[in-house]
């Protein structure tokens, strides 16, 4: 107990307050929010790639969805003609050529249609990936890929981008946090003041 009550009568505060750093503070706390901003568009930025990527895979799945729909309704085209040339064959009107030439269209229509679908399981595949869900998961888009003319011009589309590109805004918060290291490099060369408060040892 004897030695405890000494530590406290020998023991004092010492506290220091900057006055004048040199621009080190102000230094130090402007490349800290321009950090913190870069990082904020960062995180816009990773989400825009992430919606794009979502976004490229759905009209992809769109589009093969409308091609293999389309290479079907060849084949079906291309068969009923071939149905109806082997008609005509069975009664003399047409000659065995054609019916081997409608024969090597559907051949090649049924490969097209073949192709069609494999792409069509990939691209279901790929969204499928990018979404999150098992890759063996069905999907059935309701939407369907149509013109639809956008009124904007060129020079309205680049004003857009140069205010809300996030790579564009890193750069500029790049820049703010390298002046903002210059001025704390710089105040190594200013002097310091600072207020210092030491309280007076407990008697």
């Amino acid at each position: 107990r004897r030695q405890r009550q000494m530590c406290i009568r020998d023991s004092s505060i010492t506290a220091s307050l900057p006055i004048f750093t040199g621009g080190e503070l102000q230094g130090q706390i402007g490349q800290a929010k321009a950090n913190y901003r870069s990082m904020l568009s960062a995180e816009e930025q990773a989400y825009n790639e992430m919606k794009e990527t979502a976004t490229t895979g759905y009209f992809n799945m769109l589009n093969a969805t409308n091609m293999k729909a389309l290479r079907q309704e060849s084949v079906d085209r291309l068969q009923a003609h071939l149905d109806n040339v082997i008609a005509q064959y069975n009664v003399g009107i047409v000659a065995r050529a054609d019916v081997l030439r409608s024969e090597v269209e559907l051949a090649n229509a049924q490969q097209n249609y073949i192709t069609a679908s494999n792409e069509y399981d990939v691209a279901e595949a790929t969204l499928n990936n990018i979404i999150g869900t098992p890759l063996g998961t069905t999907l059935l888009l309701k939407d369907r890929l149509q013109y639809e003319p956008y009124e904007n011009d060129m020079a309205y589309c680049l004003a857009y981008s140069e205010q809300h590109r996030p790579e564009l805004k890193q750069a500029e918060y790049a820049i703010d946090s390298a002046e903002a290291a210059l001025v704390v490099a710089r105040s190594g060369h200013m002097p310091k003041v600072c207020l210092l408060y030491t309280s007076p040892s407990p008697r």
